[in-house]
């Protein structure tokens, strides 16, 4: 599991080094787990006066694509 703080950067440079350097691990994705997440973690309590951002990066490989695409 990837928890990403982005109140641990001052800059946007710095957030966009950070994602940058993510790597992709494989394996399956559970998209509803990851929101219900969000929801239950992430997104209690107060928030100061901020607005609140949820990024979903969701990545699938070239390889399942293309085989999807053929299957059809």
């Amino acid at each position: 599991m990837v928890v990403f703080g982005f109140n641990q950067y001052t800059s946007i440079y710095d957030v966009d080094a950070e994602v940058s350097s993510l790597t992709l691990t494989g394996g399956s994705c559970n998209v509803g787990a990851a929101l219900l997440e969000c929801k239950t973690s992430l997104f209690v309590g107060d928030a100061g006066g901020r607005t609140r951002v949820l990024l979903i990066f969701v990545a699938e490989s070239l390889l399942m694509k293309s085989t999807t695409l053929l299957g059809r």
